[in-house]
Formats: C-alpha cells, structure tokens, sequence
C-alpha cells in the first residue's frame, strides 16, 4: 500500500497497525459482501433496464438494495466510485460532494444530498475503502459508513445543511467478459454490479411518496447516466484513471486474468483462489 502511495517501498514497509487496518477493511467488505449476496430483500420495488431496486425500512433507517449489469470495463466503472468528487458533473441529485482526505484506497468526503419540496437538501459525511477480492470472491468491494472522524471533519459547505447519515454500506463489482472467446483471449468488458447502501436521514420525516420518488425517478436517472458514462469514459474521468496509474493500472491486468482462469465461472474461479484479500490496487 504505501508504495502504491507513492512511497518507498525499501524504505517504509506496512507497519503492523497498518496490516491491522487493511485486514478490518477487508473483513468488512466480506461481511457486506455476504450481506448483500445471502439477505433476502423479496421483490424488487423498480426496475430500469437491467437495473431492480429494493427497499426496506428498519426503524429510522432505509435500506435500499441495487442490482444491474453494465457494459463497461470493471476499471471505468470503479473510477465513477473512487472519483467522488467529480460527481456533481453528472448527478444532479448530488450537487456538491467534497472530498477531505484520500489515498490511493480511501476516501473521507461528504455529499449534499437533494431532496424535492417541501423539503431541504441533507449533509452526509462518510470514510470510504476500496478492496480487491478478485481472488477469493471474484470482485472488487467498496464499503463506506459515516464515521466519527468524518463527522468532524465536515466542510463549511455541509454544516449549514440537516445531516444524515450512512449505516455500512456496500458497492460490489464483479468483471464479466461478454466474449465466449476461449479462456486466455478475453477481455473484462462488462460488470455486474451489486449496491447495498443503509441511510438514516436523521431528523427527516420519510413520506411513502419520497421513497417512490427514489425508487422510481432518481434511480433510474443515476442508472441511465451511468449506462452513459461507461460507453466512452473521457475528460476528467479518463485523466484521472492515467492521473492515477498507481490504482487503476494493476487491476486492469487481474480482471481480465479472472475472466481468463480456466474454471471460466466466476464461481467455480473464486472457490478454487486464494482467500488472501488485498486493497484495491494491490500487485499480487
């Protein structure tokens, strides 16, 4: 990791406390990741194209469940994620999203969330991981919570608005290749993509007609804007992906090594790997 940051590598070496970390990281993206595969959600409550949403509420809290095919490579995909801050470009659902902190891996960054009238728009805070499980479980997870710390650390921009906050919450990206070329000469084109997110909205009232609103008007806005994006990843995404080869060059390489084992399912792939995680990015 802290090569991958830029440093190096034959002069600081993973501290023991830092191992520590990357391993929670990656528990917790395996325990989401087992969240959003085994949780029965019943029937989808919206559908556009590809895409079926869910949604669940316990207590204060919404759950809402995403699962859509995409076509687009794994690494253009993840760069909409890591790249919080350029998303006020194309969702207009999220008009500000500052980023306080990041490395190569992890993001500390907020959002103002838009609400329609009568009522005003949410600040949330969160601290944001990015694994890479392509070996043991055949994806890539991005798990992120609002945290103490991030709470802290909101910008000015985000206090003068009624905060919300996330529960843990997950995005999992599994490379598919849509080629039934043989094993050796594929290539990850595709990605099926599974997104758990919990939010409690704090003092906010939550009308039925504001969650069909999400499920019905939102959502399928991000998704069509999404299925946009990825046909022609340019501009600011693209000098970022370059900007940071560090991250994106590695994985470019094992997704499309994943869609090549021989096992060829991803299932039969993932049970036959190493169960060794590693933070997104990570050279084997």
């Amino acid at each position: 990791l802290e090569a991958l940051e830029g440093k190096d590598r034959a002069k600081t070496r993973p501290t023991p406390a830092r191992v520590a970390e990357v391993q929670k990281q990656a528990d917790t993206a395996v325990a989401c990741l087992d969240a959003i595969k085994h949780t029965s959600w019943g029937k989808p409550k919206g559908r556009e194209g590809t895409m079926q949403i869910w949604h669940a509420a316990k207590g204060k809290v919404h759950h809402f469940k995403v699962h859509a095919t995409f076509d687009g490579t794994p690494v253009a995909f993840l760069s909409l994620l890591r790249e919080w801050d350029l998303i006020p470009t194309w969702n207009k659902f999220v008009p500000k999203a500052p980023v306080v902190s990041e490395t190569l891996v992890t993001v500390r960054g907020g959002a103002e969330l838009y609400l329609p009238p009568p009522f005003a728009n949410r600040g949330v805070m969160f601290d944001a991981s990015g694994v890479d499980l392509l070996d043991s479980h055949a994806c890539l997870v991005c798990t992120w919570a609002t945290t103490e710390g991030a709470m802290t650390a909101m910008p000015p921009e985000l206090k003068k608005l009624e905060p919300a906050f996330f529960e843990q919450s997950a995005f999992v990206i599994e490379p598919r290749a849509s080629s039934k070329r043989p094993p050796g000469s594929r290539v990850a084109d595709r990605c099926e993509c599974q997104f758990m997110v919990a939010i409690n909205p704090g003092s906010l009232w939550v009308p039925g007609w504001l969650i069909d609103t999400i499920l019905t008007v939102i959502a399928p806005f991000i998704y069509k804007e999404v299925v946009t994006l990825l046909k022609s990843i340019s501009g600011s995404y693209a000098k970022r992906i370059e900007q940071r080869a560090a991250l994106y060059g590695p994985l470019v390489g094992r997704v499309n090594d994943l869609v090549n084992r021989d096992a060829g399912a991803p299932e039969e792939a993932a049970s036959s790997a190493s169960s060794t995680p590693r933070a997104a990015g990570a050279k084997k």
